[in-house]
Protein backbone atom coordinates (compact mmCIF):
# COMPACT_ATOMS: atom_id res chain seq x y z
CA UNK A 1 0.00 0.00 0.00
CA UNK A 2 1.13 3.56 -1.00
CA UNK A 3 2.76 4.78 2.44
CA UNK A 4 1.16 8.47 2.27
CA UNK A 5 -2.56 6.65 2.65
CA UNK A 6 -1.27 5.22 6.18
CA UNK A 7 -0.28 8.58 7.02
CA UNK A 8 -3.29 10.94 6.25
CA UNK A 9 -5.59 12.04 9.42
CA UNK A 10 -8.42 10.13 8.01
CA UNK A 11 -7.11 6.98 9.76
CA UNK A 12 -7.13 7.77 12.94
CA UNK A 13 -6.03 10.93 12.73
CA UNK A 14 -2.04 12.25 13.35
CA UNK A 15 -0.83 11.41 16.64
CA UNK A 16 0.92 8.09 17.10
CA UNK A 17 2.51 6.53 20.25
CA UNK A 18 5.88 4.50 19.57
CA UNK A 19 5.60 1.04 18.82
CA UNK A 20 1.60 1.16 19.50
CA UNK A 21 0.45 2.39 15.99
CA UNK A 22 -2.02 5.52 16.10
CA UNK A 23 -2.87 7.03 19.40
CA UNK A 24 -6.64 6.68 18.33
CA UNK A 25 -6.80 2.99 18.33
CA UNK A 26 -6.57 2.67 22.62
CA UNK A 27 -10.15 4.71 22.08
CA UNK A 28 -11.60 1.46 20.58
CA UNK A 29 -13.52 -0.62 22.75
CA UNK A 30 -13.33 -4.66 21.88
CA UNK A 31 -17.16 -4.63 20.30
CA UNK A 32 -16.75 -2.87 17.17
CA UNK A 33 -19.78 -3.65 16.04
CA UNK A 34 -21.65 -0.57 14.15
CA UNK A 35 -24.57 -0.87 16.73
CA UNK A 36 -22.11 -0.77 19.51
CA UNK A 37 -20.26 2.02 18.26
CA UNK A 38 -23.54 4.21 17.40
CA UNK A 39 -25.19 3.65 20.79
CA UNK A 40 -22.11 4.38 22.63
CA UNK A 41 -18.82 5.75 20.68
CA UNK A 42 -20.95 8.24 18.33
CA UNK A 43 -20.35 12.05 18.24
CA UNK A 44 -24.02 13.30 19.05
CA UNK A 45 -25.30 16.67 17.41
CA UNK A 46 -28.28 18.49 17.42
CA UNK A 47 -30.91 15.58 15.29
CA UNK A 48 -27.93 13.44 14.42
CA UNK A 49 -25.16 11.74 15.60
CA UNK A 50 -21.89 10.41 13.74
CA UNK A 51 -18.91 8.23 13.68
CA UNK A 52 -15.56 9.83 11.95
CA UNK A 53 -12.12 7.74 11.14
CA UNK A 54 -10.74 10.77 11.55
CA UNK A 55 -11.72 10.49 15.58
CA UNK A 56 -10.79 6.35 15.53
CA UNK A 57 -10.93 3.94 13.15
CA UNK A 58 -13.00 0.54 13.39
CA UNK A 59 -12.44 -2.27 11.68
CA UNK A 60 -14.79 -1.48 9.52
CA UNK A 61 -14.00 1.84 8.20
CA UNK A 62 -11.13 2.59 6.06
CA UNK A 63 -10.26 1.89 2.40
CA UNK A 64 -12.32 -0.39 0.09
CA UNK A 65 -11.40 -0.94 -4.00
CA UNK A 66 -14.66 -1.15 -4.66
CA UNK A 67 -17.91 0.83 -3.65
CA UNK A 68 -20.74 -0.79 -2.41
CA UNK A 69 -23.70 -1.50 -4.95
CA UNK A 70 -26.23 1.12 -4.32
CA UNK A 71 -23.57 4.11 -3.26
CA UNK A 72 -24.71 7.56 -5.22
CA UNK A 73 -22.21 9.69 -6.26
CA UNK A 74 -22.58 13.33 -4.35
CA UNK A 75 -19.97 15.65 -5.33
CA UNK A 76 -16.48 16.40 -6.41
CA UNK A 77 -15.02 18.95 -4.20
CA UNK A 78 -11.73 20.23 -5.00
CA UNK A 79 -9.71 21.24 -1.96
CA UNK A 80 -6.80 22.19 -0.41
CA UNK A 81 -5.24 19.13 1.29
CA UNK A 82 -4.90 18.95 4.80
CA UNK A 83 -4.45 15.54 5.81
CA UNK A 84 -0.80 15.59 5.62
CA UNK A 85 1.31 19.29 7.06
CA UNK A 86 3.07 21.03 4.08
CA UNK A 87 4.61 24.12 4.19
CA UNK A 88 2.70 25.13 1.41
CA UNK A 89 -1.00 24.69 -0.25
CA UNK A 90 -1.45 21.58 -2.05
CA UNK A 91 -4.63 21.68 -3.89
CA UNK A 92 -6.41 17.94 -5.35
CA UNK A 93 -10.10 16.55 -6.06
CA UNK A 94 -11.99 14.25 -3.37
CA UNK A 95 -15.17 12.60 -4.69
CA UNK A 96 -17.99 11.88 -2.55
CA UNK A 97 -20.24 9.59 -2.13
CA UNK A 98 -23.31 8.65 -0.41
CA UNK A 99 -24.46 5.00 1.10
CA UNK A 100 -27.32 3.32 3.35
CA UNK A 101 -25.99 1.40 5.79
CA UNK A 102 -27.64 -1.42 7.55
CA UNK A 103 -31.10 1.18 8.51
CA UNK A 104 -32.59 3.23 7.02
CA UNK A 105 -31.85 6.82 9.03
CA UNK A 106 -27.94 5.38 8.63
CA UNK A 107 -25.64 6.28 5.90
CA UNK A 108 -21.80 5.87 5.11
CA UNK A 109 -19.90 8.35 3.44
CA UNK A 110 -16.96 7.39 1.40
CA UNK A 111 -14.81 9.79 -0.39
CA UNK A 112 -11.86 9.14 -3.51
CA UNK A 113 -8.89 11.45 -3.17
CA UNK A 114 -6.36 11.89 -6.22
CA UNK A 115 -3.29 11.34 -4.13
CA UNK A 116 -1.08 11.87 -7.80
CA UNK A 117 -0.56 15.51 -6.34
CA UNK A 118 0.97 14.29 -2.59
CA UNK A 119 2.88 11.42 -4.39
CA UNK A 120 4.79 14.15 -6.83
CA UNK A 121 5.52 16.12 -3.92
CA UNK A 122 6.85 12.46 -2.32
CA UNK A 123 8.51 11.52 -5.66
CA UNK A 124 6.40 8.40 -5.08
CA UNK A 125 6.35 6.98 -9.26
CA UNK A 126 4.10 4.11 -8.75
CA UNK A 127 0.24 4.52 -10.06
CA UNK A 128 -1.72 2.91 -7.60
CA UNK A 129 -5.52 3.46 -8.44
CA UNK A 130 -7.50 5.91 -5.48
CA UNK A 131 -9.45 3.57 -3.32
CA UNK A 132 -13.03 4.54 -1.68
CA UNK A 133 -12.27 5.26 2.07
CA UNK A 134 -15.47 4.97 4.29
CA UNK A 135 -14.96 8.26 6.85
CA UNK A 136 -18.06 9.17 8.13
CA UNK A 137 -20.77 7.34 9.65
CA UNK A 138 -24.10 9.98 9.95
CA UNK A 139 -26.92 8.46 11.81
CA UNK A 140 -30.30 10.70 11.56
CA UNK A 141 -32.41 11.12 14.29
CA UNK A 142 -35.58 10.52 12.26
CA UNK A 143 -36.17 7.23 12.51
CA UNK A 144 -39.16 7.05 9.55
CA UNK A 145 -38.00 6.37 6.32
CA UNK A 146 -40.31 8.81 4.91
CA UNK A 147 -39.85 11.78 6.77
CA UNK A 148 -36.12 11.35 6.04
CA UNK A 149 -36.47 11.25 2.54
CA UNK A 150 -38.57 14.14 2.83
CA UNK A 151 -35.48 15.77 4.49
CA UNK A 152 -32.58 14.31 2.60
CA UNK A 153 -31.91 17.31 0.85
CA UNK A 154 -30.74 19.06 4.51
CA UNK A 155 -29.46 15.41 5.34
CA UNK A 156 -27.11 15.71 2.95
CA UNK A 157 -26.35 19.51 3.68
CA UNK A 158 -25.21 18.09 7.29
CA UNK A 159 -23.19 15.19 5.78
CA UNK A 160 -20.70 17.51 3.71
CA UNK A 161 -20.53 20.06 6.33
CA UNK A 162 -19.27 17.49 8.86
CA UNK A 163 -17.05 16.03 6.32
CA UNK A 164 -15.36 19.10 5.79
CA UNK A 165 -15.07 19.81 8.89
CA UNK A 166 -13.57 16.59 9.82
CA UNK A 167 -10.87 17.11 6.57
CA UNK A 168 -10.09 20.23 8.28
CA UNK A 169 -10.97 21.95 4.37
CA UNK A 170 -13.42 25.64 4.85
CA UNK A 171 -13.11 26.72 1.02
CA UNK A 172 -13.83 23.54 -0.67
CA UNK A 173 -14.97 23.82 -4.90
CA UNK A 174 -17.93 21.59 -4.75
CA UNK A 175 -19.41 20.50 -7.82
CA UNK A 176 -22.77 18.75 -7.11
CA UNK A 177 -23.26 15.22 -9.21
CA UNK A 178 -26.02 14.63 -11.83
CA UNK A 179 -27.54 11.86 -9.42
CA UNK A 180 -30.40 12.37 -8.07
CA UNK A 181 -28.94 12.88 -4.18
CA UNK A 182 -26.18 15.53 -6.30
CA UNK A 183 -29.08 17.42 -7.67
CA UNK A 184 -30.60 18.24 -3.77
CA UNK A 185 -27.56 19.94 -3.08
CA UNK A 186 -27.78 23.85 -3.07
CA UNK A 187 -24.27 25.08 -3.25
CA UNK A 188 -25.07 28.49 -2.72
CA UNK A 189 -26.94 27.56 0.41
CA UNK A 190 -23.39 25.24 0.75
CA UNK A 191 -21.00 28.13 1.01
CA UNK A 192 -23.11 30.38 2.92
CA UNK A 193 -22.83 27.58 5.98
CA UNK A 194 -19.27 26.64 5.15
CA UNK A 195 -18.57 30.62 5.69
CA UNK A 196 -19.24 30.34 9.15
CA UNK A 197 -16.50 27.76 10.16
CA UNK A 198 -13.45 28.75 11.68
CA UNK A 199 -10.04 27.06 10.87
CA UNK A 200 -9.44 24.16 13.38
CA UNK A 201 -12.52 25.13 15.25
CA UNK A 202 -13.35 22.84 18.25
CA UNK A 203 -15.44 19.63 18.22
CA UNK A 204 -18.08 21.16 20.40
CA UNK A 205 -18.08 24.60 18.87
CA UNK A 206 -19.27 23.02 15.66
CA UNK A 207 -21.60 20.69 16.95
CA UNK A 208 -23.36 23.31 18.66
CA UNK A 209 -23.51 25.23 15.27
CA UNK A 210 -25.32 22.50 13.31
CA UNK A 211 -28.52 20.57 13.66
CA UNK A 212 -30.60 18.27 11.36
Amino acid sequence: MNPIKLMQSRFGGHAFKLGRGKASDENLPDDQSLDNLLDNYAINADGFSYLSSYQMKPEFMGSYEKLPLKAVKLAEIYHVYTEMMFQFEVFTTSVVYLAQLKYSNVYAVFIKTDLEPINDIFGIDEHEDPTYDLVLIVQAGVKDADELKKRMTRFIEVCLLTLFYEMNIYDPDVTPSKTYLGKKIDVASLEAQIKEFKPYQKLEEFISAIKF
